[in-house]
């Protein structure tokens, strides 16, 4: 895990927008400082809440689908 961290390809950003996406989806209580620090150098905290949803929602939607074995539908 966390190749992205040593990748060339995503900028110092991106990498905190992975990690940050990482914690939340393995454990979202155990989440750690440095996370959230990484991301406010480059998000307000609005933008925060709205990223934090949108990977809350990414990873119901998974779970919901695995669950009942459904194939999403990527049109």
């Amino acid at each position: 895990m966390r190749f992205y961290r040593h990748s060339s390809i995503f900028d110092a950003k991106e990498k905190a927008t992975l990690f940050f996406a990482e914690q939340v989806t393995r454990s979202a209580t155990t989440v750690c400082e440095n996370a959230l620090e990484d991301l406010r150098e480059h998000y307000t905290e609005g933008q925060i809440v709205e990223l934090t949803l949108v990977i809350c929602i990414a990873n119901f939607a998974n779970r919901f689908t695995d669950a009942l074995q459904i194939t999403p539908d990527l049109g």
